[in-house]
């Protein structure tokens, strides 16, 4: 039974519109990831050849579907080598790449229009898509990480397959006259297509393995470094269910900060454990939350499991885990600062005690000086009165 070439070629296609689908998804939710939107190139540049590749059945367009053709496959495996560099943050060999176009293009012309020869083309694109192969194999194995290890060599593996697939197309095509129609179902033909539609689904889907380890990897990290924090703030942080005030998590600080251990606390509700020294305060907290979504230094009184109180600068977000409302608090403990504070005003107001009392020991004081000064005058004015008196009585009695 006969394959047909073009059948053959437009479920290639197909395959290529498809994952241009899955790779504008990636891309869309994956933006921060360096490289998906070359392996997107890559299949829009195959679907583009392919279409070239379905006008050489038209006379009047052979030579321009043939250029066309020629060179959007090959800059697709191109877009692939430069997307898997991108992808763990490497830069491709620009000059290599670029030398690799350059040289292949200007064969492709030379064997077209100076010399028509579709036996050495077929050789040269060939020898070109080998190349670029053994150069992303090399790619992926160079730069894999302990995340994508497994993927990386998987889809490695399939590069050096097609490589040496192509290696040997260009052996066999140097070696043994190729029929004058690319449409021609012979086995070569055929297995080169064959070839493209396993190897494209394979590099998809492995890309699409390494995107999600990748992912993984960077969620679990990142939800690592968010434990860490959690454990390692000295403040107490709590989790606590919005709807029924249950505890999900504390960590060492709040053990610290309310005398409760981190089992006697999760799987309780804030009412069993009594942390509140005012419930009243609670709910305004919680109506001030839930207005906002977030509340910012909110001052309250706890209580430790000893029964001390302690005050409490709290701050507060509403959160979803598991599609429910739950509320992630932070409080800093600020007893020392509050005691500093009362100190402080006990302190003051002791010394406007002192004052006053300085005042009123100093008013008295000057008023016994005022009384004193005035007695003074008093006493002077008198003695000035006797003694003009005197210098009277004396003058009269010298008459």
């Amino acid at each position: 039974m006969e394959i047909d070439i073009r059948t053959l070629i437009f479920v290639l296609g197909i395959t290529h519109i498809i994952q241009i689908v899955v790779f504008i998804h990636q891309y869309s939710i994956n933006k921060t990831f360096r490289g998906v939107g070359w392996w997107l190139f890559w299949s829009a540049a195959e679907i583009a050849g392919f279409t070239f590749m379905l006008l050489r059945g038209i006379p009047s367009v052979l030579e321009i579907a043939i250029i066309g053709q020629n060179a959007l496959i090959v800059a697709g495996v191109i877009f692939l080598y430069i997307g898997i560099m991108r992808f763990f943050d490497k830069k491709e060999n620009r000059a290599l790449v670029i030398s690799i176009f350059a040289v292949y293009i200007s064969s492709i012309l030379y064997f077209l229009f100076v010399n028509n020869d579709i036996q050495l083309r077929g050789v040269i694109i060939s020898a070109t898509l080998a190349i670029v192969s053994f150069l992303s194999a090399r790619a992926l194995l160079a730069n894999k990480n302990r995340v994508a290890s497994a993927s990386a060599n998987f889809i490695s593996a399939t590069f050096l397959a097609h490589g040496c697939y192509h290696v040997f197309r260009a052996v066999m095509l140097f070696v043994a006259p190729l029929s004058s129609s690319i449409f021609a179902p012979t086995l070569l033909n055929v297995t080169t297509y064959l070839d493209a539609i396993i190897a494209g689904n394979i590099w998809t889907f492995g890309f699409i393995i390494m995107i999600n380890q990748r992912l993984n990897a960077e969620v679990t990290e990142a939800k690592e470094e968010i434990e860490l924090i959690f454990d390692t703030s000295p403040d107490a942080v709590i989790i606590t269910r919005l709807g029924d005030g249950l505890i999900v998590n504390v960590n060492e600080g709040f053990s610290a900060l309310s005398g409760f251990a981190r089992a006697e606390a999760i799987g309780k509700t804030v009412f069993d454990i009594n942390i509140w020294a005012d419930n009243n305060e609670r709910q305004k907290f919680l109506n001030e939350l839930s207005a906002k979504g977030f509340c910012d230094n909110f001052d309250v009184m706890f209580v430790r499991k000893d029964g001390v109180q302690l005050a409490g600068l709290l701050s507060a977000k509403i959160i979803k885990l598991k599609d429910m409302p739950h509320i992630i608090s932070v409080t800093h403990d600020i007893t020392g600062r509050k005691q500093a504070e009362v100190a402080l005003k006990e302190a003051y107001a002791g010394l406007e005690d002192k004052v006053g009392e300085r005042t009123r020991e100093l008013r008295e004081r000057l008023d016994e000086l005022e009384r004193f000064r005035a007695a003074t005058v008093e006493r002077e004015f008198r003695m000035e009165e006797l003694r003009v008196e005197n210098e009277r009585l004396k003058a009269e009695k010298n008459k």
